[in-house]
């Protein structure tokens, strides 16, 4: 349904995109700190994911 497009090409885009990104974090910025960046964009794209979902669901912005 195009909700689901929304959603689903909002929450991608919050995602770290690949592994090649993540193993340039890992080698600028250190594990700890790479760690801790995807510890956190992880969860955030889904709850945001889930908040937009909510939000269309609600408002009945897209079918």
């Amino acid at each position: 349904s195009p909700r689901q497009l929304v959603v689903s090409a909002a929450t991608l885009t919050l995602f770290v995109p690949c592994i090649a990104q993540f193993s340039m974090m890992l080698k600028e910025r250190g594990i700890k700190t790479a760690l801790a960046i995807a510890g956190f964009i992880f969860p955030f794209a889904f709850i945001a994911g889930w908040a937009l979902n909510w939000v269309l669901i609600t408002f009945k912005v897209l079918p």
